[in-house]
């Protein structure tokens, strides 16, 4: 048998040509599982699912074959880079926290071959975005509008979208919830009319990214209401608005 697999407290018989295990009492004694399949029977740890004996289906009982008992040796691994990637890429704090609890070879520490090239592409950040100094004076002077989504959990109302509408001098929000993105036009343009309507101001110029639905279908509705219509680089989220604090929702 494995040296993993020790029972006490058995029966001996001693022209026994075999040796018969009880499941129950395998499980019992050991606290371990047991797999069973039409070919197999699998032993494991309960705890760390190492594995302690494999049976093969021999003439109708499972047949345990002996198995290396296997061991981890922490010391085997000599690079500080080895332990770096199977540690998940932490930094370098977390990882002489490693070598500090585990008492391993101080060395190791400083053998590093070259930066990681996994945690360059899978950790490297954007440059913080420098705050903007040239803000419209005006009520509606300037809105920012962009399209967020398509989520994959809809609302309740069945919206997998939705429009936000900022004014850059108040830095108020408006939201509105849409199905699909061909509702821009119709919501801009009801917003365009509520402005003037309630606030008695006009939009002056509508910044936008490059989105169609800012474009063809609005082109006309810009040119009547004397709007100036801008649109944004590509990749450059920091010209729709950016972001600051006090921020209403309506």
């Amino acid at each position: 048998m494995s040296p993993q697999l020790c029972l006490d407290k058995v029966l001996y018989i001693p022209n026994f040509s075999c040796n018969l295990i009880s499941v129950a009492q395998l499980i019992k004694d050991l606290e371990c599982i047991v797999i069973f399949d039409k070919e197999l029977c699998v032993i494991q740890d309960r705890i760390s699912k190492s594995l302690i004996g494999v049976g093969r289906l021999r003439g109708g009982v499972y047949c345990i074959n002996k198995i290396a008992s296997s061991t981890v040796q922490v010391n085997a691994v000599g690079t500080r880079n080895l332990w770096h990637g199977r540690l998940g890429h932490p930094s370098d704090q977390v990882l002489s926290l490693f070598y500090k609890n585990l008492n391993l070879n101080s060395s190791l520490e400083n053998n590093v071959k070259g930066p990681c090239d996994v945690c360059c592409r899978a950790k490297q950040r954007r440059t913080k975005f420098s705050a903007s100094e040239s803000h419209a004076k005006d009520l509606f002077e300037l809105i920012h509008c962009d399209i967020w989504g398509a989520y994959r959990v809809r609302s309740l109302c069945g919206a997998q979208y939705f429009l936000t509408i900022v004014d850059d001098a108040s830095r108020a929000v408006w939201v509105y919830l849409m199905r699909a993105k061909g509702e821009v036009p119709r919501l801009l343009q009801n917003f365009v009319i509520m402005v003037k309507t309630q606030y008695g101001k006009d939009v002056k110029t509508i910044r936008s990214d490059n989105g169609q639905e800012f474009l063809g279908p609005m082109k006309q509705f810009y040119q009547q209401k004397g709007i100036i219509h801008q649109t944004t680089y590509v990749d450059t989220p920091n010209k729709m608005g950016g972001s600051r604090e006090n921020i209403d929702i309506f």
